[in-house]
């Protein structure tokens, strides 16, 4: 889902502090399972090294999920920042495809899912309950703590 902010409104929140936003990040749990494969993931697709990862336990990361109104402390609590413009769930892992390497290169699977996402077939409260589910589920897995559990 795309968070409902004007682009680039964490430049004037004073809690934020400042960072260079001219490329995407990931602002992901370090410590969990489920988050730190997606951040592998990322990294061996993003051949460009275009997309930054910034844990959630970082003062800039928990700042971010502040102005977001998002809870560090929910397992599912993920968000991709790109061109000043947030996104989580379902939305943002398309916009985190796009951004890499590997999503220019097939960006057809992307376009399908997007165009998946828009006809509102997967609604918005589902796609939260999978995300959601996906992580509680990992979150109880793990061989070490998760810091959002």
């Amino acid at each position: 889902m795309i968070v409902e902010r004007p682009p680039y409104s964490y430049r004037d929140d004073p809690a934020v502090p400042d960072f260079a936003d001219a490329r995407p990040i990931a602002f992901i749990d370090g410590a969990c399972m489920l988050c730190a494969t997606g951040a592998r993931l990322i990294a061996r697709l993003d051949h460009s090294e275009t997309i930054r990862i910034c844990p959630i336990q970082t003062p800039l990361g928990h700042a971010i999920l502040a102005h977001y109104g998002m809870d560090p402390e929910d397992p599912a609590t993920w968000l991709f920042l790109e061109d000043g413009i947030a996104s989580s769930s379902f939305d943002g892992m398309i916009r985190v495809g796009r951004a890499s390497a590997a999503g220019a290169i097939s960006s057809g699977r992307w376009d399908f899912c997007r165009a998946v996402s828009a006809t509102g077939f997967i609604s918005a409260s589902r796609e939260t309950a999978i995300v959601s589910s996906a992580a509680r589920t990992s979150a109880r897995l793990r061989t070490r703590p998760c810091a959002n559990a």
